[in-house]
């Protein structure tokens, strides 16, 4: 969720997270792993990097370019990461099949190696700063999780922003239950499914829209993300720059077609009335 919006923090969480791995004889993780968690409540968000990532997971329009890209050469993968005239979401997908999809699993992308060494020295030649690179691409490896390898496309474009500034929302008190803050009861969690099924039946609006649409194979899954939508963009410290929006778009479409509501079909507009 910090995505680009605090860099530093962002390296300083990768670290620590290294660290916390491999500790020190008798030494406890958890004052390193407050002292983190305090930085990430802290620092501005921004879920742009998720965007492309998701689309390249889900996202109807780039399921040819999934398909098609994986044929590439590494070589061939780079020029397409450096294209200024190629969409960022297609560059996403070249990032990730340059890094290795044997490393990095993607549902619709076709398992192949890669050069994730080649992949980071192509971003340090976009002038991704050299520190960032090497905490991004160790991150790569650990954590087997493409969102370190496709920040860094995000992160250019950001920087080349006339527009990017952070802004501060009042959120107002938050409310809670049992001590727990109501943002906290997610999807995620036993008390958060309970939730989202109360809520489904007791919300008129949502009740209607699941009746007249029962095609959708995870009615509740559908809801769950609903709410992380709605409620996900509710943020203190935001970063906002001219995609905001748009990747914002890109995100909740993908997102969508994950529980069968196509991005522009009759059923997701119902469902953004709702």
């Amino acid at each position: 969720d910090i995505g680009v919006g605090a860099d530093r923090v962002v390296m300083d969480v990768l670290i620590g997270a290294a660290c916390a791995l491999r500790p020190f004889v008798g030494a406890s993780p958890w004052p390193l792993a407050s002292f983190l968690i305090g930085r990430m409540c802290d620092a501005p968000k921004d879920r742009s990097a998720v965007a492309p990532l998701q689309a390249v997971l889900s996202h109807p329009d780039l399921a040819a370019i999934c398909k098609s890209y994986s044929a590439l050469r590494v070589a061939d993968l780079l020029r397409v990461v450096q294209d200024e005239h190629t969409p960022l979401p297609q560059k996403a997908v070249a990032a990730w099949y340059a890094a290795g999809t044997t490393l990095l699993k993607g549902e619709r992308l076709l398992r192949r190696r890669g050069d994730l060494s080649a992949l980071f020295r192509q971003f340090e030649n976009m002038d991704i700063p050299a520190q960032l690179s090497a905490v991004l691409q160790d991150a790569t490896r650990s954590s087997r999780f493409a969102l370190s390898a496709v920040l860094p496309l995000v992160w250019l474009e950001v920087r080349q922003s006339q527009t990017a500034r952070i802004v501060r929302n009042d959120l107002g008190p938050t409310r809670t239950v049992e001590g727990i803050p109501l943002y906290a009861i997610d999807k995620h969690t036993a008390m958060g499914s309970r939730a989202l099924a109360k809520f489904s039946k007791r919300a008129p609006a949502i009740s209607r829209f699941l009746a007249a649409h029962g095609e959708i194979p995870r009615p509740l899954g559908a809801v769950g993300l609903a709410v992380f939508h709605a409620e996900g963009g509710r943020l203190r410290d935001q970063l906002l720059w001219q995609r905001t929006e748009e990747f914002a778009m890109l995100e909740r479409e993908a997102d969508a077609a994950t529980v069968k509501l196509e991005p522009r079909g009759p059923a997701r507009a119902d469902a953004d009335r709702a």
